[in-house]
């Protein structure tokens, strides 16, 4: 989404989810009557958050939480007006909260302000990019989609009605691992509404099957569309079904319950686990990145893919010794995206299948990289120019590769970032990045009508209709005469009809 505009019913969670794809570091600065509250932001996880409110100062948090008496906050803000110090260090002088309890508070604290933006439906929002000031800041060591978890549960029934698409509205699960698998604790009975979506039902069928009554499981919808877990459209292949239904049966899926130990005790075997796999990981072929088999299924690579996607999601290990393992997860869970990615397009699973067979199985990714290493270094191709070349042959992962090379080359050239558009739109679980992709090319030059009429089926293909009809309508007032804008103004009418 864009970095700057108006709040909207789901600008705030869908703002953080998106600084977190992007990996941004910086400072999300939200604006309303006077009011400013900031979020820190590095490297996509929220760290901490500052508010000009009084309601938002520690001390009222303390005080309303019944963590500080009325007696003890007011001796608090009168030593407040007489020095420089900050109100929670003048708590710990008192002996009023431990050096241990101070950090909780704040925590806590930064926690109310993030929170209290999920219930704003107005205002300015902006993103401002750059290392944000650490001094004095106290990590909240929370990720992003329990935090959204917590304050869409906040919201009052009006707010969910108001924000809900039409009862009519075809719900799908997503496609994106990351979204799906991120760090929420869905209860079992959301996770139960969870499993209702399927690409088919409509959002009036899936509250008709659900046992939870209406009201809840709108409530349960919104939520899972303010995560990115849920997305709005149809599914149509039977092949993006198939992916839908094991990732949905991953992303519900009971964990086993250990009994309670210490959390350094705990994750220490996880961590082992993770350098591991990434110690193995630059001896191994696409097909032994996931553990399969020569002679693997495409159900069984999808299964693979998501049952590791779901174990090294970066985001689902915050707790003890863990945080430092970020980087190592991030890499973990990018390769198998990537082996994923290639053994799931059918040509390249014959071709590995088939190496396989002569017995040169790890060699098989190796090779590839070479050949395409040796075209693009090519004097008479740019890395452009090849991924036309391979979009118009139908070779799409080399293609992509190409044209993310060319846009950071030149990432002011608009044509990189359409065709990249172009290319993952042509990949099932990309149709959210191909979005972004198009509206960037808009963006650098709105006068390509191209780029919008794009845009525009994409968001059709999506069930966006209503969206798309916006775009086109945005770009008809840029190109009056353009009848391929009209003609595809005119078909979405004549649907809506």
């Amino acid at each position: 989404m864009e970095h700057s505009g108006r709040i909207k019913n789901l600008t705030v969670p869908h703002l953080f989810l998106g600084l977190r794809a992007e990996k941004k570091t910086g400072i999300a600065v939200f604006e309303r009557a006077g009011v400013i509250k900031k979020v820190y932001i590095r490297d996509g996880y929220v760290l901490f958050a500052s508010s000009n409110l009084d309601n938002d100062r520690l001390g009222e948090c303390l005080l309303r939480v019944g963590a500080i008496t009325r007696e003890q906050y007011d001796t608090s803000v009168e030593l407040l007006k007489k020095s420089d110090k900050k109100q929670g260090a003048i708590l710990v002088e008192l002996d009023i909260l431990s050096s241990k309890n101070l950090v909780a508070s704040v925590q806590l604290q930064v926690a109310h302000i993030i929170l209290s933006l999920f219930s704003w439906r107005d205002g300015l929002y902006r993103f401002e990019e750059g290392p944000p000031p650490l001094d004095d800041i106290i990590p909240l060591h929370m990720s992003s989609g329990n935090l959204i978890l917590e304050g869409v549960r906040r919201l009052d029934w009006q707010s969910v009605r108001d924000s809900l698409p039409p009862a009519e509205t075809v719900l799908r699960p997503s496609a994106d691992p990351v979204a799906l698998f991120q760090d929420a604790d869905l209860s079992q009975n959301q996770k139960a509404v969870l499993s209702l979506i399927d690409g088919k039902r409509s959002i009036k069928e899936i509250c008709a099957l659900s046992k939870a009554g209406d009201f809840y499981t709108l409530k349960v919808i919104y939520i899972l569309l303010s995560l990115r877990m849920v997305e709005i459209g149809e599914i149509e292949s039977e092949e993006e079904r198939a992916f839908a239904r094991e990732a949905v049966k991953q992303a519900v899926a009971v964990e086993e319950r250990k009994p309670e130990t210490p959390r350094a005790a705990v994750s220490s075997p996880m961590k082992q686990k993770i350098l591991k796999a990434l110690e193995k990981l630059d001896g191994q072929d696409d097909r032994e990145v996931l553990g399969l088999d020569e002679d693997f299924s495409p159900q069984e690579a999808q299964a693979a893919y998501l049952r590791l996607a779901k174990l090294y999601h970066p985001d689902r290990h915050f707790d003890g010794d863990m945080r430092d393992m970020k980087s190592a997860l991030e890499k973990l869970f990018s390769r198998i995206t990537e082996a994923y990615n290639v053994l799931s397009n059918k040509a390249q699973r014959e071709h590995i299948a088939y190496l396989s067979n002569q017995g040169r199985a790890k060699s098989a990714r190796k090779t590839a990289t070479r050949e395409d290493r040796t075209a693009m270094n090519t004097v008479e191709k740019t890395p452009f120019a090849l991924g036309v070349e391979k979009y118009e042959a139908g070779d799409y992962l080399t293609a992509l590769e190409s044209f993310r090379k060319a846009s950071k080359l030149d990432p002011r050239d608009s044509g990189c970032h359409y065709y990249q558009g172009l290319v993952l739109s042509q990949l099932p679980r990309k149709l959210y990045e191909a979005e972004e992709c198009f509206k960037k090319a808009i963006k650098l030059d709105p006068s390509k009508t191209d780029y919008s009429l794009e845009l525009g089926k994409l968001l059709i293909k999506r069930g966006l209709t209503s969206n798309a009809f916006a775009v086109l309508k945005e770009a008809l007032t840029r190109a009056p005469d353009s009848e391929q804008i009209k003609e595809a103004l005119m078909s979405i009418e004549d649907k809506q009809s």
